[in-house]
């Protein structure tokens, strides 16, 4: 997935996911006006997606806000355990959402299984993150 430079390319991002993975059986968004009109509105008429709504102002019914919350938690606590440098923040970030995608969450609705396995159907293969921890000194040569 390609990461989105502002709001506009949401549609954009919808038509990657429905390509690489599949049709989502529902949606349940914020409600943002990328999500209410144009391109994006006329992706879920043509492929019959169901979708929901937060109420305004509530962002607590969104899980995705609480998942980001978390990542942004667990990439504070990885830099600081490491002393990883600040202008790595984004690399940080990068590997701890490869992580959480493929460990088991408290979602739920996820019974058990790694958000890889629920949008994959595959279990994921976690063995590149077991050899090395993050920010870990090589010597190669």
């Amino acid at each position: 997935m390609t990461p989105l430079e502002c709001e506009s390319q949401a549609s954009d991002a919808l038509l990657e996911i429905i390509q690489q993975v599949g049709l989502p059986n529902h949606l349940h968004t914020d409600g943002s006006k990328a999500q209410m009109m144009g391109e994006w509105k006329s992706i879920i008429k043509k492929y019959h997606i169901k979708t929901s709504e937060t109420e305004p102002y509530s962002p607590w019914q969104s899980w995705a806000e609480y998942g980001i919350r978390e990542l942004k938690r667990h990439t504070c606590r990885i830099m600081q355990r490491t002393k990883t440098p600040t202008s790595l923040w984004d690399y940080v970030c990068l590997y701890v959402t490869c992580i959480r995608n493929m460990t088991i969450n408290q979602h739920p609705a996820a019974k058990g299984r790694t958000p890889y396995e629920i949008v994959t159907g595959e279990t994921p293969d976690i063995s590149e993150y077991t050899s090395f921890s993050w920010y870990q000194l090589m010597v190669y040569g």
